[in-house]
């Protein structure tokens, strides 16, 4: 499932530079990874990240295929184990840098 949803973002004509994705469900994340090869051979970025943040997304950011994240929930200690941190004033990550 994953795959094809990954195939048909890639193939709409809203997959362009500066596009944003949300969603955090098990086909998300699966997508999210199977994107990130896509984005990286089209020199695609996303332009903003929405929602609940797992590793995968924040992964997008650390490799710059992001270039906003906004957590509005965190699933997974990604945020709080970043090699950097990130502040919440940074025009990268807009929200909480720190696991509940």
């Amino acid at each position: 499932m994953a795959e094809y949803c990954t195939q048909v973002v890639a193939n709409t004509p809203y997959f362009k530079d500066g596009f944003y994705q949300t969603g955090v469900g098990g086909a998300s994340i699966a997508s999210t990874i199977s994107l990130s090869k896509i984005m990286e051979e089209k020199n695609i970025h996303m332009g903003l990240g929405v929602g609940g943040l797992t590793k995968p997304m924040c992964e997008l950011l650390d490799r710059g295929l992001a270039r906003k994240l906004v957590d509005t929930q965190d699933f997974d200690l990604t945020l709080s184990t970043m090699s950097a941190p990130i502040p919440t004033t940074s025009p990268s990550l807009l929200a909480s840098t720190q696991a509940p």
